[in-house]
């Protein structure tokens, strides 16, 4: 298993989650999870690691292995770096974020 694998499969326990909720939460399908936290699948793109950072509070520093301790979000911490990040978007990439985030709402 590699490091990010392990560190994958540590945050899903961490958080308590399932890969069906973390799927849902990050729109990844469910079977790819369970290759990436079990290492089968190696290769993971990057928007995939930043939507997983987002989902299991942590960063993705953290779980490419570049940051050797898990920096947990607080809510207020967590609100305040997703703002940065969207302010820095396009106004297009702003209303797709926001319309994935309408969708994701209505599926609930």
């Amino acid at each position: 298993m590699s490091e990010i694998s392990n560190r994958l499969l540590k945050l899903i326990n961490d958080n308590d989650i399932s890969y069906g909720e973390l799927s849902k939460q990050t729109g990844i399908p469910k079977s790819a999870l369970q290759r990436y936290a079990t290492g089968e699948t190696e290769k993971i793109p990057l928007t995939r690691i930043e939507l997983l950072a987002t989902a299991l509070h942590t960063t993705p520093a953290y779980i490419m292995g570049w940051e050797t301790e898990d920096k947990k979000y607080s809510e207020n911490e967590l609100d305040e770096e997703i703002l940065k990040i969207f302010d820095h978007l396009s106004e297009e990439k702003q209303k797709q974020i926001l319309d994935y985030i309408a969708f994701l709402a209505s599926q609930e």
